[in-house]
């Protein structure tokens, strides 16, 4: 029986960088929500023809792929058009998270990195939850490093659950505002945390 770690926290926060940690120093499994996104909509799938029967040619480009940063920031100031997607997508998401997890059943830990674990209700999944946050300060500066606009960066945050509400909801927290010495640090602490009822190497 393995160990489940959800994994959320708000845009821009740093899942990924904690999900990296968990996998190249402790050997997890990671369930990358975002990409079963992707696959969700890639080109053949049904999820990208109910796309464009949804929503337009416009997002699609000539070769057949999804133009995801202009539906992007189309869906992100609409918060009908948003369900409409995730209505199209979650199911993906979840079918295949859920076969993943079966598959993994071996793996001593798995990480379900999913940044709408709550929104979603999809924290049940999980034996428990690790919400990674970051000062707003740092927030900003790394997404415009990543070129993101302050407008846009705004907005998508308006559309998750604020940073406070999470945070309410986490068994366990990371912070990502510092270095990453020192968010590695912190997820050395939660392993220890866990040893208990993981065996992981370190």
């Amino acid at each position: 029986m393995n160990y489940r770690l959800g994994l959320t926290g708000t845009f821009g926060s740093g899942k990924s960088t904690v999900a990296a940690i968990l996998h190249e120093h402790y050997g997890a499994a990671v369930i990358d929500a975002d990409e079963l996104a992707r696959q969700a909509v890639e080109p053949g799938t049904e999820g990208l023809e109910e796309v464009r029967r949804q929503f337009g040619e416009q997002y699609i480009d000539g070769e057949g792929r999804l133009l995801r940063r202009e539906l992007g920031r189309m869906v992100f100031a609409d918060r009908g058009a948003k369900a409409r997607l995730e209505a199209i997508i979650h199911p993906h998401v979840l079918a295949e998270m859920n076969r993943l997890i079966h598959a993994w059943a071996s793996r001593p830990m798995i990480v379900l990195d999913v940044p709408l674990l709550f929104e979603a209700g999809m924290q049940g999944l999980a034996d428990s939850v690790a919400v990674v946050t970051i000062d707003e300060r740092s927030r900003f500066q790394r997404l415009r490093a990543h070129g993101f606009s302050e407008e846009e960066v705004t907005r998508r945050l308006g559309m998750q659950w604020p940073q406070a509400r999470k945070r309410a909801l986490a068994d366990h927290l990371i912070d990502n505002s510092g270095s990453l010495v020192e968010t590695q640090h912190q997820v050395d602490d939660l392993i220890k945390q866990l040893k208990g009822v993981i065996p992981l190497p370190r």
